[in-house]
């Protein structure tokens, strides 16, 4: 106790210094571990990746109508998708945002077509066969881009790729992280796509910030869509639903094809063209996106270089605080060295008085671990790497100061005994 009251701002000081530097920790992990979060999940493949965007060229609405009237044309613009979605040179990613409208829907506006758009919340309204209906944000995708993009879920499963088939109007979707709550793995959701009734039966929700490239935005995010996969290949259609696969068909072409980075543009453009021949669809044009691999460049490198510079500054102050202690241990040696003179004269052996002095120790290591607690609840995050670095840099700091201090007092003891000696 008298060394508690006549050290204590000593003591005080090193321990809320402790407890600052592992909250510090906390968080320069829980950076870090966020970054390889975000790199693995959206740079690891990219990054090596050239992207192009297949466009079809029939921007004229006639025309576009035309040629859908053609069961020919759709055979050909379905064989033209399966030449390049089976091709083993690059990935196409065929994406396409299209909203659902969706029969009695449960979440709220947040989920509207319009919501966060230029466009305004329509909200919902009667079809014209007089059902309850909403617009709601959904995403067509296949399963190479579902696997580029390293979608993955919390909850459920992904869907079955192989045996998505719309003839029987029903298919396996995904829904975004927001939609926990709102509707439950094995949910079937009523909903019309491209005018063709479906019944989407929910398999999986997925990971919370799940996001892919999209037209243009590097990070285009799904939390609030409803995933609805494309069928592996395009094959027979009936005749009565030749709208629906026109339609279809043409939103699964138009995509992005990723390709690596040392296949030349002559040789992209050379399989795309062995398979308008093979197809027998032509009209269609690419388009290079040399910005996407720039931006992931650019990016992943700002990453980087800010985790680096984050976790130099934390080693720095992890030695800082090593060395700020060391001083502190050996005032404390000082104002200690009377008493120890004292108890050494009063009999008490060398262990005796070490253990006693090293009490003090004890009480500030538990200040600091008292401190370092209640500094990570009132912090907003929850992350176990921080945790984990959080404890063991308190492990380390007490290991060294103990040592230290051990190593001081036993300097201390032999001083006054030899004095004592003398």
């Amino acid at each position: 106790m008298f060394d508690l009251r006549r050290n204590w701002l000593i003591l005080t000081c090193k321990a809320l210094t402790w407890a600052l530097l592992a909250v510090t920790v906390f968080n320069i992990a829980s950076f870090a571990q966020s970054t390889d979060t975000a790199i693995n999940r959206s740079f690891s493949a990219e990054a090596e990746t050239n992207m192009y965007q297949l466009v079809d060229r029939l921007a004229d609405p006639e025309d576009f109508y035309e040629f859908r009237q053609s069961r020919t044309n759709l055979e050909q613009l379905g064989a033209f998708y399966d030449e390049l979605n089976e091709a083993d040179e690059f990935d196409l990613l065929s994406v396409f945002d299209q909203p659902v409208p969706v029969r009695d829907f449960r979440g709220n506006e947040t989920f509207d077509a319009g919501y966060g758009t230029e466009g305004s919340v329509g909200g919902p309204y009667t079809d014209e066969v007089g059902r309850r209906v909403q617009d709601v944000k959904a995403v067509q995708l296949n399963q190479k881009a579902f696997d580029f993009y390293r979608l993955a879920v919390s909850e459920g499963t992904p869907p079955d790729w192989g045996d998505v088939d719309y003839s029987d109007g029903a298919v396996p979707v995904l829904l975004g992280s927001s939609y926990a709550g709102v509707y439950e793995v094995g949910d079937v959701i009523d909903g019309n796509f491209y005018t063709l009734p479906m019944r989407m039966q929910v398999t999986g929700i997925l990971e919370e910030e799940a996001s892919l490239y999209y037209q243009g935005e590097m990070n285009f995010y799904l939390d609030h869509h409803l995933l609805i996969p494309y069928p592996p290949s395009a094959e027979q259609f009936a005749a009565q639903d030749q709208v629906f696969y026109g339609i279809l068909y043409f939103a699964m072409v138009n995509a992005d094809i990723a390709v690596p980075r040392g296949l030349s543009t002559d040789q992209v453009l050379g399989e795309l063209a062995e398979a308008s021949d093979h197809s027998g669809f032509e009209h269609y044009a690419v388009a290079n996106l040399p910005d996407y691999l720039l931006q992931f460049s650019l990016v992943k490198s700002i990453i980087q270089d800010n985790l680096a510079l984050v976790q130099g500054i934390g080693v720095l102050l992890c030695l800082g605080v090593l060395v700020a202690s060391g001083f502190a241990n050996a005032q404390l040696l000082r104002r200690r060295q009377a008493k120890a003179l004292a108890f050494w004269r009063l009999g008490y052996s060398r262990g005796a008085i070490r253990r006693m002095l090293l009490l003090t120790a004890l009480v500030q290591y538990a200040a600091a671990t008292a401190g370092t607690a209640v500094g990570l609840s009132l912090l907003p995050q929850a992350s176990p790497a921080g945790l984990w670095s959080a404890a063991g840099v308190l492990v380390l700091l007490v290991s060294v100061d103990a040592a230290h201090e051990s190593h001081l007092l036993r300097r201390l003891i032999d001083h006054t005994s030899g004095r004592m000696d003398t």
